[in-house]
């Protein structure tokens, strides 16, 4: 299933908008990791979009996980934005 949604990226809160039902905000830390779906979209394959799987730590009112369909670029940016916001490993 597919929202066309936004997602908001702050120092203290991943959050996504797309209606009431849908919309949810959480820690960044609650971000467990994201893996790649998959590339392109169905038999319109695209290689410019990927889907990506983001799996958190705790059930949202979405579930436990979310897929987006986005860019590269702003890939790298969620990758980047979960890499800083995790808790020191050290």
């Amino acid at each position: 299933m597919a929202f066309p949604g936004t997602l908001v990226l702050s120092s203290d809160s991943f959050e996504f908008r797309e209606n009431e039902k849908h919309n949810f905000k959480i820690p960044p830390q609650q971000i467990r990791g994201i893996q790649l779906t998959s590339v392109g979209h169905g038999d319109k394959s695209d290689p410019r979009y990927l889907n990506e799987t983001i799996h958190f730590t705790q059930k949202t009112n979405i579930g436990g996980r979310i897929t987006i369909r986005a860019d590269v670029p702003t890939i790298m940016t969620l990758v980047k934005y979960v890499a800083q916001t995790r808790p020191n490993s050290h």
